[in-house]
């Protein structure tokens, strides 16, 4: 046991106690030797198997008559039931235990279910009754002299000042609990206070001083072979480095962390670090890696054995691949809830959205998470479709069709049977193609130009507009009843100005892919100046504009104010009415911003209104500076 070596433990405890000669063993030396064969099981986490063994031992007339045996499996009871989520159930042992502790004056028993009542409290979140509970088992374990105790005592004080924000005093106790392991030689105890202290250190601003703390409790872990415990350290250096801006190193710790998280054997161990490494990728905008996290959670929840789809070397280059929105913003975040919906589904699908939102980004979305995600997704925009034209390259020719047909044609329906096909600006379809598409829409059968033999293709169909189809001029263009088939589910993509929170998370996002892990960073004012401008073409606009900053800016280290402004100014104002003079007073604000690097009150002067003025204007205008 003092070697970690639980199984071979359990099977000695279980020969001797099946050994003729065990009869001979008093109560004491029986029960003692049941209660380790509890603690192996409890150590291998078999909390289930040792509750039952525990069950047996407490029940009526099985031998259990002195009070300290009593207490301590009662104690090991209340464990087994935290370690099985019965909280309610284990805070009645462990008061229990403490009841029988009092009884017989066992100052270590009573310390025990304090602590115990400590776990408990600190479990269900009551942050004051834990304090107490550890304090008084601190108390009790320092004057029966049980260093190791209280050395892990001092560290769960640490932890609930740490949850309190009192970080002086969560410093002072996970020092205290380190200094004691290491004066008890337990040099393996060191890693959990070292890991601590580098979150409080952390949480303080001191990021040299956390990452000091991560890499030696890291050096622990490896020294003792403990492969549970690298992955919390690679999260918490991740999560310094995203604080530092470091993106990139940040997202090859998530990526590590997320790997080591495979690889653990222990699956409630693997559930709860898939679940930090995904809230953090979620916080670093990192789609791919969230989904990757997302899927092998449901692998772990499923119990499904399939293989791991390889790591990606980089995220640098995939564009197109789904999952890849950016959908930090309430907006964004129900457009993707809707499409991973729709891709459950055989339905048609129509996306609308101004021009540069990204719907054929959503449509990707919904292939790749649909079970046609292994099957061709062919993309065609109809506005570039010729009218006399346009029948052949959707539904395929035989050879002499026309004139200039010397070979039969594929079609993109044809080509894409089995898949998703995705028709771009639908409306724009003439006339004669709709009455086609509706047919083939309602049958699955459509005819080659030419052909008078009926074809089947199994094909799902997402179409997108930037126009109003229902009325209108788009009515006198657009068949009604070919609406109604493609709109069995309507998707709206937001503008980029209806969805602010998105903004500079898209900028981040372009900026790394066109200027690589090295290029420069947005600073603060460059931020302000991205969320304020309007942005009438949308995504596509602002992909524009970080595509130019990062060719420009190659050699800076971040894009400020003054970098960005001359990429805006000249922009065309967003669609929709809006008053002359508005956009005078905008683009007036914006030069003074300017002018006053970044300084509001500077702006307002130079504008000669008062700061109050200043940001009534700033209010009515929806600049966010």
């Amino acid at each position: 046991m003092q070697a970690d070596s639980y199984q071979p433990a359990l099977k000695t405890i279980e020969r001797l106690l099946a050994h003729p000669g065990a009869r001979a063993l008093s109560e004491g030396r029986r029960l003692a030797l049941e209660s380790k064969a509890v603690s192996c099981r409890l150590a291998q986490g078999d909390a289930q198997g040792a509750l039952a063994h525990l069950r047996e031992l407490l029940a009526p007339g099985a031998g259990a008559s002195t009070p300290e045996l009593r207490g301590r499996l009662t104690l090991q009871c209340a464990d087994a039931l935290f370690r099985l989520a019965r909280i309610a159930e284990s805070r009645e042992q462990a008061e229990r235990g403490l009841e029988i502790a009092d009884q017989c004056g066992d100052l270590g028993l009573a310390a025990r279910a304090l602590n115990q009542l400590g776990r408990i409290g600190y479990r269900e979140g009551d942050l004051a009754r834990a304090r107490d509970c550890y304090e008084q088992a601190l108390a009790l374990f320092r004057r029966i002299g049980d260093v190791p105790s209280s050395a892990h005592v001092r560290n769960n004080l640490g932890l609930v000042h740490k949850q309190l924000c009192e970080w002086e005093a969560a410093e002072d106790h996970l020092s205290a609990a380190l200094d004691l392991h290491r004066a008890s030689g337990r040099y393996a105890e060191t890693a959990s206070p070292l890991m601590n202290l580098g979150i409080v250190l952390q949480k303080r601003g001191d990021w040299g001083g956390a990452l000091e703390h991560y890499a030696r409790a890291e050096q622990v872990f490896v020294q003792v072979a403990d492969d549970l415990g690298i992955p919390p350290v690679r999260i918490g250096c991740g999560n310094i480095a995203r604080l530092q801006r470091r993106f990139d190193d940040a997202e090859g710790l998530f990526r590590d962390a997320l790997e080591r998280a495979r690889a653990v054997g222990e699956p409630r161990e693997a559930r709860r670090l898939l679940y930090r490494a995904g809230a953090l990728f979620a916080e670093l905008q990192s789609p791919f890696w969230s989904a990757q996290v997302e899927a092998d959670l449901e692998r772990l929840m499923s119990g499904a054995g399939d293989p791991l789809p390889p790591a990606p070397e980089s995220l640098m280059g995939r564009r197109h691949r789904a999952p890849s929105l950016v959908a930090c913003s309430a907006a964004m975040r129900r457009v993707e809830t809707l499409a991973r919906r729709a891709a459950s589904t055989g339905l048609s699908v129509l996306i609308t959205g101004e021009t540069g939102t990204g719907k054929e980004l959503i449509a990707r979305t919904i292939h790749s998470f649909s079970p046609l995600a292994q099957r061709p997704f062919l993309a065609i925009n109809c506005g570039a479709l010729r009218a006399d034209l346009a029948l052949s390259q959707l539904f395929g020719h035989r050879k002499g069709a026309f004139t200039g047909a010397h070979a039969e044609g594929l079609g993109l329906v044809e080509a894409a049977h089995g898949g998703t096909l995705f028709l771009d600006e639908v409306g724009e379809l003439p006339g004669d193609v709709q009455v086609t598409l509706l047919r083939f829409l309602e049958s699955g059968e459509y005819l080659r130009l030419g052909e008078t033999r009926v074809r089947r293709a199994d094909v799902r169909l997402i179409a997108a507009t930037n126009r109003e189809l229902r009325e209108g001029d788009g009515e006198k263009l657009f068949r009604r009843d070919l609406l109604f088939r493609l709109n069995e589910i309507e998707i709206r993509v937001p503008t980029l100005r209806e969805r602010p929170d998105d903004i500079v998370p898209l900028a981040h996002h372009f900026l790394a892919f066109y200027s690589g892990l090295e290029g420069p960073r947005l600073s603060g004012d460059g931020e302000a100046v991205l969320r304020s401008y309007a942005w009438p073409g949308n995504v596509r606009e602002l992909e524009n504009v970080m595509k130019r900053v990062a060719a420009l800016h190659a050699n800076d280290s971040a894009v400020d104010a003054d970098a960005l402004l001359p990429f805006l100014s000249h922009s065309a104002p967003a669609p929709g009415p809006r008053r002359s003079s508005d956009d005078d007073e905008r683009s007036a604000i914006l030069a003074a911003f300017r002018e006053a690097s970044g300084n509001k009150s500077r702006a307002a002067a130079i504008l000669g209104v008062s700061r109050k003025t200043f940001y009534a204007r700033l209010r009515r205008l929806g600049i966010l500076l």
